[in-house]
């Protein structure tokens, strides 16, 4: 008798850390908020890359999809 099992195969570790937020409160004056903008763009990226090396990684793996990578 032959017996299967499922692995779930997880992601890298890089892929699951936690998106963080730049800054914890809000801006005192109007020219903090401006300098700020180029830092949160900066972590929206990074989390939003985040996110899509996940979708990536998942897609990669999709027995069902025709373009999966095995």
């Amino acid at each position: 008798m032959t017996e299967y099992k499922n692995r779930e195969k997880l992601p890298p570790d890089a892929y699951l850390i936690k998106c963080e937020r730049p800054f914890d409160r809000p801006p005192q004056v109007f020219g903090e908020g401006m300098e700020r903008d180029p830092i949160w763009l900066q972590h929206f990226t990074l989390c939003a890359n985040q996110i899509e090396q996940l979708r990536e990684y998942y897609r990669s793996r999709d027995p069902t999809r025709a373009d999966a990578d095995h």
